[in-house]
């Protein structure tokens, strides 16, 4: 068996440098944990296979007493040029993030850039190892361009990452690959781009596949696939956990503490994927803490997020406002708000309120395109009762979607107008000032409509919306 670290020369007509890929994310005003739940979950979304639900679970623990398989497999690194701490990082004491999707097709496809897929296959595998900036081949995905996988090396302070995948033609691949810095090795000038796994006639990489990676996955103590379930373990490698604000100040989240922002991030901004569509969520999740499972809770059993939830029904049965342009494309989104008490009984909760996304009662608008993913959410106009708020969707169409689509950054958590011109500009501009326009008539705050029913069914809607009984869900 060889395997060695493989670092990329740079092409003679140019190649991608690893600092540009990384920084393709720009700087997120989302955590980085965060940015990666949203992510990682895109990806196995687009990825889904069959009728089922796409289970999604991240797990997080110690390296311990599985550090030696780890320092043996994977050191040596790069050279010391490329900057790649993987020496100093492997340790008893570095956290193993582990991302897992089941019930999606895994990786598969070419093992190398430059060959032709067979049939109706995808290139999940060179997409995701080894091109950049590749157009998104899945109809209506909740990813464009791929940018977005920067997050897995940035959250690494390693900036590496371990991939193990079933595909669904029942190929089983193992992967490494790091982003570091570009650099010389006397004439010569490297990309900062790295792959490990076993080394070819032609001295670059490829996976291992079949028995091979099943015995390496199992010495590393990867999740392995011993159901048939087919999927995707992405091993991000030394991860930054990144800080707790606590009285005294910030500091470095305990394992248990970024558990709980992981789930609380599911919740927030992976919500629509677990509201039921014919009695069943369309994605399962779940956080495992050093073998301690954290409850994601049933969206409907969380008062701040139940306005939204009954907005999406509302949106995907029909009966939600339409945005409607008098040029193509004509019918470009659906609007639907819900409101419900603003005080709650309801006792303060670490998944809840960790990476709740705003503060104080909901008044805002939970944009999304087709894929059903949060992109954000848009603040508007104050409940005029102060016993109530609301949560609303804004949802695009089949023949709006693409505009949205290319007005989102690589962290897709976000409409941006800025820069858009033509059709794209108009779509993305004229959905927000419907969404503002009717939300102020739905609270009567537009111009002609009277505030007094809004306000005055206040204290008695309150007071219904405080009897809603609360749904438990496990993971």
């Amino acid at each position: 068996m060889s395997t060695r670290w493989w670092s990329q020369p740079f092409a003679p007509e140019g190649s991608a440098a690893a600092e540009g890929i990384v920084k393709q994310l720009g700087r997120p005003m989302l955590d980085p944990l965060t940015v990666l739940v949203r992510e990682a979950a895109q990806n196995s979304w687009d990825a889904r296979s069959g009728g089922g639900p796409v289970d999604f679970r991240i797990s997080l623990r110690s390296l311990g007493a599985s550090t030696g398989p780890w320092r043996e497999l994977i050191l040596p690194g790069p050279t010391d040029e490329a900057e790649l701490p993987l020496e100093s990082s492997i340790t008893q004491e570095a956290v193993l993030l582990v991302v897992s999707d089941r019930g999606t097709r895994g990786l598969g496809g070419p093992l190398r850039a430059g060959t032709r897929p067979a049939g109706d296959e995808k290139a999940d595998f060179v997409q995701f190892l080894r091109n950049v900036g590749e157009a998104n081949d899945n109809e209506f995905g909740g990813g464009t361009y791929g940018f977005g996988k920067g997050i897995f090396y940035r959250l690494s302070r390693t900036s590496a990452i371990l991939v193990d995948t079933l595909t669904s033609q029942g190929d089983r691949r193992l992967m490494g690959a790091a982003l570091g810095n570009s650099w010389y090795d006397d004439n010569q000038r490297y990309t900062g781009r790295h792959w490990w796994g076993r080394v070819a006639g032609d001295g670059i990489p490829d996976p291992y596949v079949g028995t091979e990676a099943e015995e390496l996955a199992e010495r590393l103590g990867l999740p392995g696939f011993e159901d048939g379930s087919t999927g995707t373990d992405i091993a991000l490698i030394a991860v930054d956990l990144g800080m707790s604000d606590d009285a005294g100040g910030a500091r470095p989240r305990t394992l248990r503490e970024a558990g709980l922002f992981v789930a609380s991030s599911m919740l927030w901004h992976l919500w629509p994927k677990a509201v039921a569509v014919d009695s069943a969520p369309l994605m399962r999740f779940s956080v495992d803490v050093g073998g301690e499972l954290l409850q994601v809770p049933d969206p409907r059993s969380v008062s701040e997020l139940r306005p939204f939830v009954e907005s999406l029904e509302k949106v995907r049965s029909g009966a939600s406002r339409g945005y409607r342009r008098t040029v193509a494309p004509k019918d470009a989104g659906r609007f639907a708000l819900s409101v419900g008490a603003a005080s709650t009984t309801q006792p303060a909760d670490d998944v809840v309120e960790m990476a709740k996304p705003y503060e104080g009662p909901s008044h805002h608008v939970a944009r999304m395109r087709v894929a059903e993913l949060v992109v954000d959410y848009l603040p508007t106009s104050v409940h005029p009762d102060g016993l109530l708020r609301y949560g609303a969707v804004c949802r695009s169409t089949l023949e709006s979607d693409q505009f949205f689509a290319v007005s989102e950054p690589p962290t897709h958590d976000s409409w941006v107008e800025k820069g858009l011109s033509g059709t794209a500009r108009g779509v993305v501009q004229g959905a927000r000032n419907f969404v503002v326009k009717t939300v102020d008539a739905d609270l009567g705050l537009g111009d002609g409509a009277g505030g007094g029913q809004a306000k005055g069914l206040g204290a008695l809607s309150s007071r219904l919306a405080s009897l809603l009984p609360s749904v438990g869900w496990t993971a």
